[in-house]
């Protein structure tokens, strides 16, 4: 689970494509299953409200029983010595479903780019794509070359979080007492000139970063969308 496989996977209930996908990610399900051209099979296991999805060996096990032709995964971190993650339990998950799967694909914004997380989902070799918004940086792009790893710069840049997503899910942002999102950087640089005050919570967990302090105005250009 995650928010760029959540968005992923709006994106691709909007196309009404044939596809059957297995999912332990609930508001996955729940875009690909309103899909009718879609069959959406939800994982078994652990429900982690936090998380909104799946985990745990019942998960995996339930994973392991289909073959799949591609694995879409997210993660935390990606740097020249693999993909990482800051949830052990979710790791094993990604490790599951790329085990079951001719290709994995991996899904990261460039935010994600030289970010070391407390667990290794895999090395760069195990990855066959790797798509982002950008291209990444030197020394990490020449490691990908040569793991093999194909890297994709998205034609269409966008934020995680934006007006424009919660407009797309049918919510005027303007027109909310209270918004909360996930992506504090993202969400300021969007989001400031409207709001009357932002608050900053700082999460537990493996993220080293004081997200009250990252550079949230100062977004390469073409990554914001206007309002």
């Amino acid at each position: 689970c995650g928010s760029t496989t959540r968005l992923f996977a709006q994106m691709l209930a909007a196309r009404e494509l044939r596809l059957t996908v297995v999912t332990n990610c609930l508001p996955v399900a729940r875009a690909l299953g309103a899909n009718p051209h879609c069959r959406t099979i939800l994982c078994c296991g652990d429900y982690v409200a936090g998380e909104d999805g799946v985990f745990g060996t019942e998960a995996g096990d339930f994973i392991r029983r289909f073959k799949a032709n591609k694995a879409f995964i997210g993660a935390g971190g990606v740097t020249p010595d693999g993909v990482t993650d800051a949830d052990s339990s979710g790791c094993s998950i990604k490790r599951a479903m790329m085990e079951r799967s001719d290709r994995t694909i991996l899904l990261v914004d460039s935010s994600k780019f030289d970010v070391v997380q407390f667990e290794r989902v895999c090395p760069l070799t195990d990855i066959d794509t790797m798509i982002s918004e950008a291209a990444p940086p030197k020394r990490l792009a020449g490691r990908l070359d040569s793991a093999g790893v194909r890297v994709v710069v998205a034609s269409h840049k966008a934020q995680l979080a934006d007006q424009a997503m919660y407009r797309y899910v049918g919510i005027e942002p303007t027109e909310q007492a209270i918004l909360v999102n996930k992506s504090s950087v993202h969400f300021r640089a969007d989001f400031e000139p409207i709001a009357e005050k932002l608050l900053i919570c700082a999460a537990p967990g493996a993220m080293p970063a004081d997200t009250a302090a990252l550079p949230w105005t100062r977004l390469r250009p073409g990554i914001r969308i206007k309002p």
